[in-house]
C-alpha cells in the first residue's frame, strides 16, 4: 500500500498555500472530537468520531447535511449499492460509504486528501475492517492525482458518490475528472449531492460535469415536499459513444452483399443449437449455446480447436492477462474470453462481427453472469460490442480504449480478412506493454509465411511461441492449430 501523503484541504489552492481568504481553514491545533451517532431502520447504530458543528481546520471532520440526504436516499433505493464495487470521494467521517456497506456492498472504498481527515476516517472504520476484512478500505485520494494507480489497486467502481463535494470552484475539474476515470465505463453511476453553500451554481457545476464526459441523466429526489435544487440527488454516468450493430455477416469479407457460394461454410439457414459444456480447474463449468459439430451460417456458431488450444494456454500463462484489460476477436461462443474473466482478467470485451453470432454470445455472456457474481466478480466489467475489422476503429477505440491483451483464436482462415485484422489490432493495442496471443489455421486460403508477413507489416513483432499436440478432426480439411504465439508492437 501506497505512503499517505502530507496534503490538506486548502492545498487545492496549491501545493503549499494555505488560503487566508477561505476562512473555513483557521488554523486551530485543539482536538474537539466528539462521538456522533445515526440510528436508521435495519442497521446496526452508526457512531462516529468527529465534529459535530466545527470544521475548523478541514471540512471533513463533520458531517454536512448533503451526507444525510444521499444516506436517506441509499436506505430507500438498496439495489444500486448491494454487491456493488462502491466508491466515496471526500468521505470526511465515512457515514455514506459505511451505510453501504451494511446495505451489502461487495467493497467500498472510503476515500479523502485530507491527511488530518484520513487518520480520522480510519478510526471509524476499524471495527468495520476486523468485521469483514478486504471488504473496506480507506486510502488516500487527491483528486486528479495517481488515478491509474489508484484504479490498477482497486479497480473501476460501479458507483461513486459525492457529498458537499462542489464548494471549491477549484476542485471542480479535478473531481469530475477523477469520477470519469474511475467510474465503471459499463453502467457505472455516481451520486452527487450539492447541499451546503457553494462557489458555484449548481449550473456551472453540471457543465463541468458535461467537460469532463459525464452526463446527468436523473436527479432523484429526497422524501421531502417541494424539494429544491440542493436537495436533489443528481446521477451522472459516462458519456459514451453508442456503437449500433450493423446487420453484417462473416461471408460480407468477401463483398458487402456477396454470399460467396465457392466458400462452403455458410450453406444452411438452419439453426441447430444445443448446450455445449466445459470443465476447467478452479473454474465453474462453463455452459454456452451453439453447435458441436456443425458451422453452417457462420463459423462463429460452433467451438473450434485453438479456442481450446487458448484455452489451455490461458491455463497455464495466468499471468499473462490476470489483472489486465482483455479484447477478444473473433470470439464465437465466448468460450476463451469468459475463462480468462473467471482466471482473473479485469475486464474482458468480447467481440464479433457477424450479427447472428453477437447475438448468441449476447446470450451466452447473460447466461454465465450468475457464475460471475457467484464468485464475488463484478459481471459490469464484461462487454460484448459487435466489432467488424477494419471498420469504424477509432470510434471504437473513443468507447472501450486500448488493451493490455487481445485475443484471436482460430481467426485467419479467410486470406481477405488478415490485414483488416492485423489493423485492427495495431489500432486497439497497448504500446509497449500490450500483448496479441494468437493462432492460425493453416487452410488452403492462407499459410502461416503469409500470416507473418501481414503480422509484420502492421508493426507486430513475434515474441514467443509455444506448440500444443492436438487431434485432427475428421471430415474437416484443415491442419488443427498447434501453436499460440505472442506478439507485441514494434517500438517505433
Amino acid at each position: 500500500m501506497k505512503r499517505d501523503k502530507v496534503w490538506y484541504e486548502y492545498n487545492i489552492h496549491g501545493d503549499d498555500v494555505h488560503d487566508e481568504g477561505f476562512n473555513l481553514f483557521e488554523p486551530d491545533p485543539e482536538d474537539k472530537y466528539e462521538i456522533l451517532e445515526w440510528n436508521f431502520d435495519g442497521l446496526p447504530t452508526i457512531t462516529l468520531r468527529g465534529n459535530a458543528e466545527d470544521y475548523t481546520n478541514s471540512t471533513g471532520m463533520t458531517v454536512w447535511a448533503g451526507a444525510e440526504l444521499l444516506a436517506e436516499y441509499l436506505l430507500r433505493n438498496r439495489q444500486l449499492v448491494k454487491k456493488k464495487k462502491c466508491l466515496e470521494i471526500g468521505s470526511g467521517l465515512g457515514l455514506c460509504g459505511i451505510i453501504a456497506f451494511h446495505l451489502g456492498a461487495d467493497t467500498v472504498c472510503l476515500s479523502d486528501g485530507d491527511i488530518t481527515v484520513l487518520e480520522n476516517l480510519r478510526f471509524n472504520i476499524q471495527n468495520l475492517c476486523q468485521e469483514q476484512e478486504g471488504a473496506i478500505h480507506c486510502p488516500q485520494l487527491i483528486w486528479g492525482q495517481d488515478l491509474q494507480e489508484f484504479q490498477n489497486e482497486y479497480g473501476v467502481q460501479d458507483i461513486i458518490f459525492a457529498t458537499d463535494c462542489g464548494y471549491i470552484t477549484k476542485s471542480l475539474i479535478p473531481m469530475f475528472e477523477t469520477v470519469y476515470t474511475l467510474l465503471n465505463p459499463d453502467g457505472g453511476i455516481f451520486l452527487f449531492v450539492n447541499k451546503c453553500s457553494s462557489q458555484a451554481s449548481m449550473d456551472f457545476i453540471l457543465e463541468k460535469a458535461k467537460e469532463c464526459g459525464l452526463e446527468m441523466y436523473d436527479r432523484g429526489s429526497t422524501e421531502k415536499e417541494n424539494n429544491t435544487e440542493d436537495e436533489q440527488i443528481y446521477t451522472f454516468r459516462r458519456k459514451r459513444t453508442i456503437l449500433e450493430d450493423k446487420e453484417w455477416r462473416e461471408y460480407h469479407i468477401n463483398g458487402d452483399d456477396v454470399h460467396d457460394e465457392a466458400f462452403n461454410l455458410f450453406a444452411s439457414p438452419e439453426e441447430k443449437y444445443q448446450m455445449l459444456e466445459w470443465n476447467y480447474p478452479n473454474v465453474p463449468t462453463i455452459r454456452l449455446r451453439g453447435n458441436a459439430d456443425d458451422y453452417t451460417n457462420s463459423t462463429g456458431m460452433t467451438i473450434w480447436t485453438g479456442a481450446e488450444v487458448m484455452c489451455d494456454f490461458l491455463i497455464e500463462n495466468i499471468e499473462v492477462f490476470k489483472g489486465k484489460k482483455v479484447l477478444e476477436l473473433g470470439c464465437g461462443l465466448g468460450l476463451v474470453s469468459i475463462l480468462a474473466f473467471h482466471l482473473g482478467a479485469k475486464s474482458v470485451c468480447i467481440t464479433d462481427g457477424d450479427i447472428d453470432v453477437m447475438r448468441n454470445l449476447r446470450f451466452n455472456i447473460e447466461e454465465s453472469r450468475a457464475d460471475f457474481r457467484h464468485r464475488g466478480k463484478n459481471s459490469l466489467q464484461i462487454s460484448c460490442p459487435q466489432l467488424i475489422w477494419g471498420k469504424d476503429i477509432d470510434t471504437f477505440q473513443e468507447a472501450y480504449g486500448k488493451f493490455d491483451v487481445i485475443i484471436a483464436a482460430d481467426c485467419s482462415y479467410i486470406t481477405k480478412s488478415i490485414m483488416p485484422m492485423f489493423e485492427t489490432i495495431n489500432k486497439l493495442l497497448e504500446p509497449k506493454t500490450g500483448r496479441l496471443l494468437f493462432n492460425h489455421v493453416s487452410s488452403s486460403l492462407t499459410d502461416m509465411e503469409y500470416m507473418l508477413e501481414s503480422a509484420d507489416k502492421c508493426n507486430l513483432d513475434l515474441v514467443s511461441a509455444k506448440e500444443y499436440e492436438t487431434g485432427d478432426e475428421d471430415g474437416v480439411n484443415f491442419d488443427r492449430p498447434k501453436c499460440v504465439r505472442v506478439f507485441k508492437l514494434r517500438e517505433t
